[in-house]
């Protein structure tokens, strides 16, 4: 990754953090009930973007094309990693 997209990453990191607010549980119910309801927004977000990348991944990873196959390529490499990051807990 070279600068500029680790810049733009962190950026629209903190948009959505600073919309959603935080999301961490701390011990005070009148707070982490605030906290679980950003928790569910994030999770909707994010379950989103994974829709949407993975529709990428079964839409162009077999394709001929070149620059189709590479972002399918690229779309079923990081849902694959994601999953083995998961299951390996």
């Amino acid at each position: 990754m070279d600068t500029k997209e680790i810049h733009d990453i962190n950026m629209i990191y903190e948009v959505v953090s600073r919309l959603v607010g935080p999301i961490n549980p701390v011990g005070d119910s009148r707070i982490d009930e605030e906290r679980l309801l950003n928790l569910k927004i994030v999770r909707g977000v994010v379950d989103r973007v994974l829709f949407d990348i993975a529709h990428v991944a079964r839409c162009n990873k077999n394709l001929q094309e070149h620059s189709r196959k590479v972002a399918g390529e690229y779309a079923d490499g990081f849902l694959r990693e994601t999953t083995e990051a998961y299951t390996d807990e």
